[in-house]
């Protein structure tokens, strides 16, 4: 991610409604290429991850990275069953 311009560049594609808020749509490109030039399909994980019922959202990050990541987000709903087990 860069900034140019004012904006911060991620390689999203996002859009704002009526009240300004802005939503992310999608990819401007859907592989990740990390720094030893794997080509990965973040999309893929992240469906593997959303599969999880804890989880509900997730994306996975490195692009020009050594290493791929994911940042998630806990379903709060489905929390407090699980951690009953």
């Amino acid at each position: 991610a860069v900034f140019s311009d004012g904006w911060f560049h991620t390689g999203d594609l996002g859009s704002i409604d009526g009240d300004g808020f802005l939503t992310i749509v999608g990819r401007k490109k859907e592989i990740i290429v990390t720094a030893g030039g794997k080509n990965v399909a973040p999309a893929l994980l992240e469906d593997r991850l959303r599969a999880h019922p804890l989880i509900s959202q997730a994306m996975a990050v490195g692009d020009q990275q050594p290493f791929i990541a994911s940042l998630i987000t806990i379903d709060p709903e489905a929390f407090p069953g699980w951690k009953e087990r």
